[in-house]
């Protein structure tokens, strides 16, 4: 199954997995960047330790532009 985002960003969710929860997690209940004020910039490089299949990557690659 593929799960999209308004943004254009899609997802391939695999199911009977964690897949859909970690996609909830991370984009709809922001439980990485749920601190006030915190954002991800445009400069910033990430590196996603346990990465599970690089969802909070694609976020983060989503957050900044450059």
């Amino acid at each position: 199954m593929v799960h999209r985002f308004r943004n254009g960003v899609e997802l391939c969710v695999r199911t009977q997995t964690y897949d859909l929860l970690i996609i909830n997690e991370v984009w709809v209940d922001r439980i990485y960047t749920s601190s006030a004020g915190f954002e991800i910039l445009d400069d910033w490089v990430v590196v996603d330790v346990g990465g599970h299949k690089g969802i909070f990557s694609v976020f983060a690659a989503s957050r900044a532009k450059g």
